[in-house]
């Protein structure tokens, strides 16, 4: 019987809760859908209580008393935007929103004014705990125009505002240093795209670990970049993505990425991030430190060498101090990281494998290899790259140049403008080669990033896709770089979500250069277009690394580099290996899987 009273009193609540509502508010479920507590059931029951769209924090858990969930007031009240009055006399709330809407609630008496409508019938009455005034949950903030649900298996009351902007959340990789959050950059999205977005910078040497744990753990954001996402498996793509084969079809710049996205089956499961081919890790050196010592920049190895010579032995940054190396560079575990760019210019491709006439060619077994390893050990011997770069990560490789301890380095043309803030100098060399009679070489980006619409997301997909679509197009037409107000942050952030693919708008954005160091950019990238490297890498190569094979005897390799380069061994043993290597049956059979990727 005190069930069915209690149920009632709850109806006849709810009904006149919503006769006071705002229009447009939305009708909450009914009273079945709240929290009840049974006779022995503690008034501290646990109960939680999420707000996607509004800011409400509250000081004290909730409570639950007679079956109603009741919250601090204030703080409910003003995360929906009201303006909070005490009058401690009466001891009576009172809530006024810019919208007109008004709500009264008095301590101990179970009735309430909600937008001037008395009433009566409260299912709990105002209370004070812990100097904080307790209202009931559904009533305010129906009154206040939000939507009610009860997830019983979760215990969890979420309260919505039906009128609120889409909330997304989004994860993208940042190359550089994401420790800034981009207000400006997603306060023009929520402004201008009508999306309130929520984005997740992880830093490149995390990336693919972190990723791979929310994928596990089943914590997928709304959208989703897949670095190198060669290597997930078809199998898995279908669990963790939405088919966008029909819904691409109304953003033709989409579709045009799509082209060469992920298709599973005649399904599309996946957009490319767009990229300048260009945009990647390169030699940029102290151009200031050339002028202060009257050198050239130089255009071989040779050259290159004696410059960090003269960067090691001398006193470049005029501190009096002998505090600086020539070259530094970092480790990972995909091979010599920031010195990689070493093997590229002495082998001439930027990957390990490339592709020639059909086959598969291994870069790391030829002559070139063994000369870039006596290059950089040489160098090493010599005191002219960091010795600490083999146990450095990106970012405290990146920390070495902001203390400006090098004057030659791997980065991007954006890195490079960025660390020319200030006194500092950075400048991309052009016509870079290994020797006189050799081929210029170029950056490449070699990642192979596309975003993906998780198949957990609860959001339009057309939304999803429209936010990213102008992104794109802003990024396309060099708009992020030219917004007014962005700093660097910002615009380094509109990248990461959204490509630069063309490495001449972001030049145009270095406001830290100067004219004369902008041309000298646009200079070094003109060069680097006249080499191309599309068609001669292997990016499916990336699924079988994924996948464990030949873990072994590749990561034996790289630790050999090293060794080679720190002088643990010679370039003798590195030939003995070699051949060891080339000759075994792993090594064989890993060539002839390689060979049977080739398109």
């Amino acid at each position: 019987m005190k069930k069915s009273v209690k149920t009632a009193i709850a109806s006849a609540v709810a009904a006149a809760a919503i006769a006071a509502a705002p229009a447009g508010a939305a009708t909450p479920p009914g009273p079945g859908d709240d929290p009840t507590l049974s006779e022995t059931t503690s008034a501290y029951a646990g109960i939680r209580v999420a707000f996607p769209d509004t800011p409400v924090s509250f000081p004290h858990p909730p409570r639950v008393i007679d079956g109603t969930t009741m919250v601090p007031g204030q703080a409910l009240l003003e995360g929906f935007g009201y303006q909070v009055e005490w009058d401690a006399d009466k001891q009576i709330l009172k809530a006024v929103h810019k919208s007109g809407s008004e709500l009264v609630f008095q301590v101990g008496l179970r009735e309430a004014i909600l937008n001037s409508r008395k009433v009566s019938g409260l299912p709990a009455a105002p209370y004070i705990e812990q100097n904080t005034v307790f209202i009931p949950l559904r009533i305010a903030a129906v009154a206040s125009g939000m939507t009610v649900s009860w997830d019983s298996a979760k215990r969890i009351v979420v309260v919505r505002d039906p009128h609120a902007l889409p909330r997304i959340r989004v994860s993208t990789r940042a190359d550089g240093d994401a420790s800034v959050a981009p207000d400006k950059l997603l306060a023009y999205m929520k402004e201008n795209a009508k999306v309130n977005a929520e984005i997740q910078l992880i830093p490149s040497e995390h990336y693919r670990d972190k990723t791979n744990l929310m994928i596990a753990a089943g914590d997928l954001q709304d959208i989703m970049l897949l670095q190198d996402h060669e290597g997930y498996q078809d199998e898995l793509l279908p669990a963790i993505a939405i088919d966008l084969t029909d819904k691409i079809k109304a953003f033709p710049r989409l579709q045009k990425l799509a082209e060469s996205g992920r298709w599973i089956n005649g399904k599309l499961y996946g957009i490319p991030k767009p990229a300048d081919p260009h945009d990647a890790a390169f030699p940029a050196v102290r151009q200031d430190w050339l002028n202060a010592l009257g050198l050239a920049q130089p255009k071989t190895m040779d050259e290159l060498y004696e410059v960090m010579k003269r960067f090691a032995e001398t006193d470049p940054d005029g501190n009096g101090k002998h505090d600086t190396y020539g070259l530094a560079g970092y480790a990972d575990r995909a091979g010599l990281g920031g010195l990689a760019w070493v093997e590229h210019v002495f082998t001439g491709s930027p990957t390990r494998f490339s592709v020639k006439d059909g086959q598969v060619v291994d870069h790391a077994v030829s002559p070139e290899e063994t000369e870039a390893l006596a290059w950089l050990a040489r160098a090493y011997a010599d005191g002219l790259i960091d010795p600490e770069f083999p146990v450095l990560n990106k970012s405290q490789f990146a920390q070495r140049l902001s203390a400006h301890t090098a004057g030659i380095a791997a980065v991007t043309v954006a890195e490079a403008g960025a660390l020319s803030a200030g006194d500092a100098d950075w400048t991309p060399l052009s016509d870079l080669k290994a020797g006189v009679s050799g081929k210029p070489v170029s950056p490449w980006n070699t990642s192979h990033d596309m975003y993906i619409i998780s198949s957990m997301s609860k959001n339009d997909p057309h939304k999803l896709l429209e936010w990213l679509d102008r992104g794109f197009a802003m990024a396309e037409s060099g708009e992020w770089e030219r917004m007014p107000g962005f700093g660097m942050d910002d615009r380094a952030a509109a990248g990461y979500l959204f490509g630069r693919p063309d490495l001449t708008n972001v030049i145009d954005g270095l406001d830290s250069l100067s004219n004369e160091q902008k041309e000298t950019y646009r200079t070094a990238v003109q060069t680097w277009r006249r080499t191309s490297y599309e068609g001669q890498t292997l990016p499916q190569a990336e699924a079988l690394w994924r996948s464990g094979q030949f873990a072994e005897i590749n990561s034996k390799l790289e630790l050999y580099k090293l060794k080679v380069i720190l002088g643990q061994a010679s370039l003798d043993d590195w030939n003995q290996y070699i051949a060891r290597l080339t000759a075994s049956s792993d090594y064989r059979n890993m060539m002839n899987v390689l060979n049977k990727l080739v398109p």
